[in-house]
């Protein structure tokens, strides 16, 4: 009489055979794998010990722009855009794409394709836009071509740019600001007035108990083109209009389309499964949550610590969302290392 006790069956794979359809990258989660498996009977194999294999987890990939289009530039200028990819791709994936196109010949891309290789290790490129003539309303388009292992969007998938002409006062600034925080903005022309003359602009918002403006210097016929205001949030109330008027000059230019701002209030960041106490040697799951993806060319980074060194996390240097990024929660395990005696802060 015997008895049969099959847990697990399978074929072993070295560390290898698991591995190699995965990728490497700083922004990996490290764990382990155990695999156990027993049985008794004549004609099963003795159950070997007991085995830890190495995983790694890889996070998306993500490709993104590292500044914005500017909304409107003058006729015969240009301005540059950088755009990066968080790594490689892996050779078993083949390489990774960004099209460009422009609806008008009014502005022309340096490039139509960007091109990311496996194994390249130049992963932030550059590319050129050129304004030829005068178009409003002129549509950048910016395609991904991707495997599967990187996000599915851009963070700036188009972009509305106009051509100016030198009568023409350009305008620009964030869409968006914080309360608390100040934003700058940039007002320049075609060209200078001529001698004698001056042009002089004001800049009034809807809200004048929301935000704070600026004065404007004038521009003169030695001055420089471009001129700096800054706009400070000081109540989250929505959408403001910020109205640019011409006090003198309106026989040499023409007033600008106002501009909208939105007065935001500071968005949070959620943090929940942190226990009331722990037991040494076990874990939690630490998840942190987004109400929506970082509105700026950058990211936002969370990196939770115990003062004292009482417990851990992993991995240590936190989560990171990046911009135009559609996972807005990520979590870190925390494990008790050690006793502790009272309440431990964990600073976020």
């Amino acid at each position: 009489m015997f008895g049969l006790y099959v847990f697990f069956f399978f074929k072993q794979k070295t560390a290898y055979e698991m591995l190699r359809s995965l990728v490497g990258s700083e922004m990996c989660i490290r764990d382990r794998l155990s695999l156990a498996y027993t049985g008794n009977a004549i004609g099963y194999f003795p159950q070997p010990a007991a085995r830890s294999v190495p995983v790694r987890f890889q996070a998306l990939g993500v490709v993104r722009f590292l500044n914005t289009v500017p909304k409107s530039v003058f006729a015969t200028q240009e301005f540059a855009l950088d755009i990066e990819i968080s790594y490689a791709p892996p050779a078993s994936y083949g390489p990774v794409k960004v099209y460009i196109s422009s609806s008008s010949p009014s502005l022309l891309p340096s490039t139509n394709t960007i091109t990311w290789n496996p194994g390249d290790t130049v992963l932030q490129t550059t590319f050129r836009v050129t304004a030829t003539a005068q178009q409003k309303g002129v549509v950048l388009t910016f395609t991904l071509a991707a495997p599967p292992i990187y996000e599915t969007t851009l963070n700036i998938p188009s972009a509305v740019v106009d051509v100016a002409s030198a009568r023409d006062i350009l305008v620009s600034i964030a869409s968006f600001v914080y309360i608390g925080q100040t934003i700058s903005g940039t007002v320049e022309i075609g060209l200078p007035p001529p001698p004698g003359t001056r042009l002089a602009l004001v800049i009034t918002p809807s809200n004048a108990q929301a935000v704070s403006v600026s004065s404007l210097f004038d521009f003169t016929s030695s001055s420089a083109k471009t001129q700096q205001f800054t706009v400070e949030a000081l109540q989250p109330v929505g959408n403001i209009t910020l109205t640019i008027s011409i006090v003198d000059g309106s026989a040499n230019y023409d007033a600008p389309q106002p501009l909208v701002v939105d007065v935001r209030a500071l968005d949070p960041i959620t943090a929940t499964g942190l226990a009331a106490g722990m037991y040494v040697g076990t874990t939690s799951v630490v998840t942190f949550q987004l109400q929506r993806s970082p509105q700026c060319a950058g990211s936002i980074s969370v990196v939770p610590s115990f003062g004292s060194g009482d417990a851990a996390f992993a991995p240590a240097a936190g989560v990171t969302f990046l911009s135009g990024a559609t996972a807005l929660s990520k979590s870190v395990v925390l494990t008790a290392s050690q006793t502790s005696v009272g309440n431990v802060p964990v600073t976020l």
